[in-house]
Order: structure tokens, then sequence, then C-alpha cells
């Protein structure tokens, strides 16, 4: 059979489903041992197939871990859209981007978990497919601003924050195991309490209020400086 035969023999529907088999068994296999310890032999003893079916598949275990967060990408970006596709407003597509966002990765806890844990280029890969999600955001901004629902900035900062705000919580979220609902609803308060907020205070302002010293200049810069103490607190107080 030609290469061409060989890749259209895949893309059948038993071929599909064969390879979302080996790639389930991968991802509970390595959720059970460890991505190190999660070898091919170990795949294909669950599925029930021999490793030349691995192998007609997926050229190595690398290969498979990077389809498996191939997947992962696009079926998030597939509910993302699918979760936000009747909403005209800007502002509530950002919010429930933001639902979406956190229902997916609690569902996909594991695979997100693994990816953990893959190679150093997998990694990179997913930190890359990350920057869609904040071009996707400032979409949405751009199109809330042009509306004057938000006053006008520069898009990629917020965007970035969101997504940041987002990754942050979620890990909080696994870490407490608390009210997944009260969690979504305080990164969506925050978030958009930034965008459709005036501005608050300057950071030049800000800057100007504190004064520098020597000893929190020492602070800033030089390693080991906490061992020999903090400013002192009392000073503070009373200057202020």
């Amino acid at each position: 059979m030609t290469a061409r035969g060989d890749q259209e023999q895949r893309r059948t529907p038993a071929g599909l489903k064969r390879r979302a088999e080996l790639m389930e068994a991968a991802v509970l296999l390595a959720g059970e041992n460890g991505f190190g310890r999660t070898r091919v032999s170990d795949i294909v003893g669950r599925v029930g197939v021999g490793q030349g079916v691995f192998y007609w598949y997926f050229d190595s275990k690398d290969a498979l871990f990077r389809e498996i967060f191939e997947d992962t990408g696009r079926r998030l970006r597939l509910f993302q859209a699918a979760f936000i596709s009747s909403e005209a407003d800007p502002v509530r597509r950002i919010a429930k981007g933001i639902i979406a966002s956190f229902d997916f990765i609690v569902r996909n806890a594991h695979v997100m978990a693994l990816l953990d844990h893959v190679s150093v280029e997998v990694r990179r890969e997913r930190a890359g497919a990350g920057q869609v999600h904040v071009v996707d955001t400032q979409r949405h901004l751009a199109e809330a601003i042009r509306t004057g629902a938000v006053r006008d900035m520069d898009t990629a900062y917020p965007a970035r924050a969101i997504s940041g705000v987002v990754d942050h919580l979620v890990r909080d979220y696994f870490r407490r195991r608390g009210d997944l609902d009260q969690t979504i609803q305080e990164g969506i308060d925050f978030c958009l309490g930034g965008l459709v907020g005036p501005r608050t205070v300057t950071v030049a302002e800000l800057r100007a209020e504190v004064d520098m010293t020597p000893e929190l200049k020492r602070l800033r810069d030089k390693v080991g400086a906490s061992l020999n103490g903090s400013p002192d607190r009392s000073d503070a107080r009373r200057r202020n």
C-alpha cells in the first residue's frame, strides 16, 4: 500500500477509533504510572493490540503524546467557540469564555496534569498554544472598544492578564477544591471589573508615594539581603 493509501486508511472511522483508543489508554496509564514509566507495550496491552498497530499510527511515544496535546488544544478551542457562539455582546463573550476554559480544564484535569510532564518540546508547544487564547480575547476586546463597552486600551495587556488570572485560579482550585462556580465568579468579576471600570491610580503616582530608601533598594537588588533583617516598620508607620 502507498503512503497515501496508508494515510487514508488511518482516517477511516475504524482507523480514527483505534487512534483514539490508543490515545485514551496512554492518558489513563500515564495518570496511573507517570509519563516516564508508561511504555508502548503497556499502551497496546491496555487496548488489546500488538505493537505494530501502535507504530502504524504513531512514530514514537513522544509523537503519541504530542497528538494528545494537539487534540486537547483543538477540543478546547472548539468547546470555547461553541460555548460563546450565540453571544452577541463581546464583554459577555469574554465572561463565557472564562467559564468555558474552567469547565474544560476541570473536566480534563488528568490530561492537563500529564502535559506538565511530557517532553520540553511539547511543553513549549503548549505554551505557544496558550497565545491563541490571548489572541482570541484581544479580538473580543477590540470589538468591545469599538462599541464603547470598555475604555480604550492596548488589548494585548488585558488579554494576557485575563489568561493569567484564569490559569492561576484554575491551579488554585485544584489545590483547594473549593466551590468551582464561586471561583469562576470571582475570576469574572475581577477581569470584567478591570475592563469596564475607569482607570484607578497611575503607576507613577503610586511610585512617587513610596520613599525608596537605601534599605528598600538593598532588599530589592542585593541577593541575601533578607538574611540581615528588613526595614523598620515602626519608622514607616511614623512617616505615614
